[in-house]
């Protein structure tokens, strides 16, 4: 091979040669773009499924807190019953069979200690230390404005031990009896303001 024929072939090689180190260059640095857009793009993702948990979990909230827009204006039911975490009842608000509408609430036994309830004549009563179905204390209110407070111990209820009674005509009474129910003791206020003492069924004391 002669000597020009020789430097035909070097510079063929010597221009392969740079112009494979320039597509490895150019390689590299397609490469190197290529990665960075990758991890751009891993970024970009990433908050994006942030955000979209966010929002997602941002509704879970709101439904699970009822939100303003999910809360109902008007519950309508005939009973209604609270229960704690044991499932046993705390409150209770409903109708009776009898037509009383009445709330109860109850210990942490599921055990009646306090009643409201409207009768259907129109009458209220309140029942509080409530025990077998009677109260230690109880308020009422007749349809005709007459109101009574009584008071009993661990036994029945009715009669009541104590009782402040006024009625819709005037007459204010303060009675206290035995625990067998009979009355012991009657301070009465007539509706003209006259007062009187009544001692076991006697009256020991009437003002003029």
């Amino acid at each position: 091979m002669d000597q020009p024929a020789l430097y035909t072939i070097l510079r063929k090689l010597d221009r392969l040669e740079r112009e494979h180190r320039r597509g490895k260059r150019t390689l590299a640095r397609r490469l190197d773009r290529l990665e960075q857009e990758s991890r751009r793009l891993k970024r970009l993702g990433a908050a994006w499924l942030g955000g979209i948990a966010v929002v997602a979990l941002g509704g879970i909230a709101v439904v699970a807190l009822g939100g303003p827009r999910t809360l109902p204006k008007v519950i309508e039911a005939e009973r209604v019953v609270l229960r704690d975490a044991r499932g046993l009842a705390r409150v209770g608000l409903g109708i009776a069979p009898d037509d009383r509408a009445g709330l109860v609430l109850y210990d942490r036994d599921a055990r009646p200690l306090a009643a409201l309830q409207v009768s259907p004549d129109g009458s209220t009563g309140l029942a509080l230390g409530v025990r077998d179905g009677s109260g230690r204390a109880v308020l009422t209110v007749e349809t005709d404005g007459s109101a009574q407070l009584g008071l009993s111990d661990a036994g029945d209820a009715d009669p009541p031990r104590a009782w402040l009674r006024v009625r819709s005509d005037g007459l204010r009474e303060l009675g206290l009896a035995d625990r067998n129910g009979r009355e012991r003791a009657l301070i009465a206020v007539a509706p003209a303001g006259a007062p009187s003492l009544t001692l076991s069924g006697e009256t020991v004391f009437r003002a003029p």
